[in-house]
């Protein structure tokens, strides 16, 4: 770094927005304040040391840029057209040169290249200051570029290797079934002969060489599978199906000796002419076959899964199903119980009689839902009574718990408040002005057997949520989740007073 003439000089000074490179700071500040639009009116040009014939040419160039289109400002009155803040000069007035709107400093960042008309143009235009929609409305800001549909040669693929799997499934199943039925031949045919044990083993060995070619152990260091080197410790043993030479890991799981009898059992869809009974396979234990991981993989995964699906759900998954379906019928009937209640509440505020099509709907819906809550209560109890098998289904059961409360505190609860045309006492003390009107109270006085009947159930709801509830309260005063117990005691406040006020209206027909 040198200085001449009052001019501090540096090489490769690059622009920041633009990267074009300038070989001293005062032409990076002047392409800065022209190009891109940083000039300082207030402070004045930064460019009053460069040559006087290119500073007046470049700053033409700068005016010749459409201007008619701009908003003009306004001291004190002009917003920003992004956040409508107040402009003023400490918020650093600027137009958009694209669209013209005005904005202030930190809403018009961006930067676009422009012609002297005000349009983009990215090869032959300059550099101007523009808002955030004219930036991403510009040519080939929203574009994907170049695309190729490779889903047919995706299709294609997987296809074959399908067919290679479906075909190497098929030889693996029919070596084993020539497999399993020699060996239960050779067995019955030395069956009661210890003498021959010795012929008996060679005879299985040469049938398992027959299935299929086995590799040679000295071209072989390391395993299949998990390609862990053999030694005195890991030993090398031959896949009877495929021939690879795997090791015995019992951590690793690279190869197991599996059960001619548990082989038989799991593949009965396979045309073996030989079949071997549980007893016989407690008589003769040595009966077994190494397979690799691969090849039971490969032979008996689709086998495992089809019979996962024609297994039973268990019971801890069978209720769950129970409940989804009953929340399904409350929040299929909750929105046209709500649309009535409003519409009789509303027929209240104007002093009339509601429609007695419109009560009678409304009683229905309330009893169906009260009936369906009565259902999910009851599922939601014998479900968490199920003893979980693992930790799993205890998780999914705290998980259903928490979640059953809630649903209960936000679609049951809202049902506390009845209507005044189910009010029939409150309701009526209303209506006694009005003259000549029938009172509502007239039909809801003298409750039917099938009146009593939903409000039993619902008071036996309201029980029983109160009884969850106080176990909630419980066990949050336990962790000293004080705000928690503060929200469920109002709950719990809630539906005591409604219990009470059902209890009053049965009376005799309630029950303690």
């Amino acid at each position: 770094m040198t200085e001449n003439e009052g001019t501090i000089k540096l090489d490769n000074l690059l622009c920041p927005i633009c990267f074009k490179n300038f070989n001293n700071l005062q032409k990076l500040n002047a392409h800065l304040d022209i190009d891109h639009g940083f000039i300082d009116e207030s402070v004045g040009s930064r460019t009053s040391s460069l040559p006087e014939s290119r500073t007046d040419t470049r700053l033409h160039q700068k005016k010749q840029i459409k201007r008619d289109h701009w908003v003009k400002y306004v001291p004190n009155s002009s917003l920003c057209s992004h956040c409508n803040r107040l402009l003023s000069k400490s918020t650093r007035p600027l137009n958009c040169r694209k669209c013209g709107n005005i904005f202030c400093k930190m809403h018009c960042t961006n930067i676009v290249k422009l012609n002297i008309d005000a349009k983009y143009d990215p090869i032959n235009g300059k550099w101007f200051h523009c808002c955030h929609d004219c930036y991403t409305s510009k040519p080939g800001y929203k574009d994907f570029g170049a695309s190729a549909d490779l889903t047919d040669d995706y299709i294609s693929l997987r296809n074959s290797r399908r067919e290679d799997r479906s075909l190497q499934k098929l030889q693996l199943e029919n070596r084993l079934v020539h497999l399993a039925d020699g060996l239960i031949r050779v067995n019955k045919k030395y069956k009661g002969k210890p003498y021959y044990a010795f012929k008996r083993r060679n005879d299985i060995s040469d049938l398992e060489r027959s299935i299929t070619p086995w590799k040679e152990d000295k071209h072989v260091s390391r395993c299949h599978i998990c390609q862990q080197p053999f030694g005195l410790l890991s030993r090398k043993h031959h896949c009877r199906l495929c021939g690879s030479i795997v090791c015995d890991s019992i951590s690793r799981r690279c190869s197991n000796q599996v059960l001619l009898y548990f082989l038989q059992e799991v593949t009965l869809d396979l045309p073996y002419q030989e079949h071997i009974t549980k007893k016989e396979q407690m008589e003769m234990p040595d009966m077994s076959v190494r397979l690799c991981s691969r090849c039971v993989n490969i032979v008996y995964s689709s086998r495992k899964i089809e019979q996962e699906k024609k297994e039973s759900l268990s019971m801890l998954l069978s209720k769950y199903h129970s409940m989804s379906t009953v929340v399904k019928v409350i929040e299929g009937t909750l929105p046209t119980f709500e649309e009535l209640l409003q519409k009789t509440e509303t027929t209240k505020t104007e002093k009339t009689v509601p429609n007695s099509n419109d009560i009678l709907s409304l009683a229905k819906l309330r009893e169906k839902l009260l009936r369906s809550f009565t259902t999910y209560t009851v599922l939601t109890k014998q479900l968490l009574v199920i003893e979980p098998t693992n930790r799993t289904e205890k998780s999914i059961q705290d998980s259903i718990k928490i979640v059953s409360a809630e649903f209960i505190n936000d679609k049951l609860l809202p049902l506390k408040n009845i209507p005044a045309v189910l009010s029939p006492d409150k309701y009526a003390k209303e209506q006694s002005d009005i003259p000549q009107v029938k009172q509502f109270s007239e039909i809801m006085n003298n409750l039917s057997v099938k009146e009593v009947k939903a409000y039993r159930e619902e008071l036996m709801v309201l029980k029983e949520q109160s009884f969850l509830i106080e176990s909630m309260v419980e066990n949050a005063k336990a962790l000293r989740k004080f705000d928690e117990v503060n929200t469920l005691s109002a709950n719990l406040k809630e539906l005591s007073l409604r219990s009470s006020e059902i209890q009053k209206l049965l009376g005799e027909n309630g029950f303690e």
